[in-house]
């Protein structure tokens, strides 16, 4: 889960999909609060979309209310929620 923004990593993680994983993956793509440039979170989904497309139980899940966010945490048995890193922060 993290905001559909490119340089969260989820393409990156995908990428990174271990063969022979058994157990289904769901890529959630939160609405940004804002954009930095005109379609930044449709850039962000179409970018996991190509490695998403040849993995095996991978399913881009579309944006969620934050109401239904701790419902569909909950059920999860590991959560990854990418967030880019600042030095010395």
């Amino acid at each position: 889960m993290a905001r559909a923004e490119p340089h969260k990593g989820l393409a990156e993680l995908l990428k990174a999909y271990p063969a022979g994983l058994d157990r289904p993956v769901q890529i959630v793509p939160a609405e940004a609060g804002s954009e930095y440039w005109p379609a930044m979170r449709i850039d962000g989904v179409t970018e996991c979309r190509a490695p998403a497309a040849g993995l095996p139980g991978v399913e881009i899940l579309p944006a969620m209310p934050w109401q239904e966010v701790p419902s569909f945490l909950a059920a999860a048995a590991v959560t990854v929620v990418s967030s880019e890193g600042r030095p010395g922060g």
